[in-house]
């Protein structure tokens, strides 16, 4: 855990969350008055049809969008109170991103991504580059440091951006749809490796799909409906 952050035994707690958007002179409420706890180093998978607020409510949790009403607590630290720089370093200290699209810097090496990302996050050159050589090989990707984006698979891509949200040690992962641009073999190899790097480094991870195939790597799935959460 990062030591900038209280420590907590809930690594996410939501309350009474409400999230709406107006269309013209309509409001669609997305997210209505949730309740959501997340537990330290446990997985929870969040299915739902596509509009149904999933990644709305990824993205208030993650500080890239504000509630309209509600609480939002991580680890100790009220979420939905913070701004400017004080939300800056609440996503890239405590915060590891996973999108359906990789984001990877095309003109660096995989290994530079992380170097970078890492260096961002207030380490020095030598540390980085050892997290990152770390990360890379628990990802599988040891034999392909040096190579770009371009010279990756879509897979391979996405096995950088999992590492890549681990470089800095965050306590909690929030992965968007992350295999929503692969083939199916590719999607469950993703699936797997994600879930067990995610155990491995002790992680708390939120997860928003509509593949209900990996609810079962998950310690609870959720279904998101008419705004609010059903078992």
């Amino acid at each position: 855990m990062n030591s900038s952050m209280p420590s907590s035994d809930k690594a996410l707690v939501v309350e009474s969350l409400t999230k709406t958007y107006r269309n013209g002179t309509d409001t669609l409420k997305v997210l209505d008055n949730l309740d959501f706890t997340l537990e330290q180093g446990t997985t929870t998978v969040i299915m739902g049809k596509s509009g149904c607020g999933k990644s709305t409510f990824l993205h208030v949790v993650g500080g890239l969008d504000k509630p309209d009403s509600g609480i939002i607590t991580a680890s100790g630290v009220r979420v939905d109170v913070l701004k400017g720089d004080k939300l800056t370093v609440y996503r890239r200290e405590h915060i590891g991103f996973i999108f359906q699209m990789h984001f990877l810097l095309e003109d660096f090496t995989a290994l530079e991504n992380l170097i970078v990302t890492a260096m961002i996050g207030g380490a020095n050159a030598a540390e980085a580059r050892r997290k990152s050589l770390q990360l890379l090989e628990s990802v599988g990707l040891s034999q392909k440091t040096e190579n770009y984006p371009g010279q990756l698979s879509g897979g391979e891509r996405q096995r950088v951006a999992i590492a890549r949200a681990l470089i800095n040690d965050p306590v909690l992962i929030l992965a968007d749809e992350p295999t929503g641009n692969l083939d199916e073999e590719n999607s469950r190899i993703i699936e797997e490796l994600l879930f067990s790097v995610v155990k491995k480094y002790n992680k708390s991870m939120l997860l928003v799909t509509h593949d209900a195939n990996i609810a079962r790597f998950a310690d609870k799935s959720l279904v998101l409906t008419k705004g609010t959460f059903k078992e």
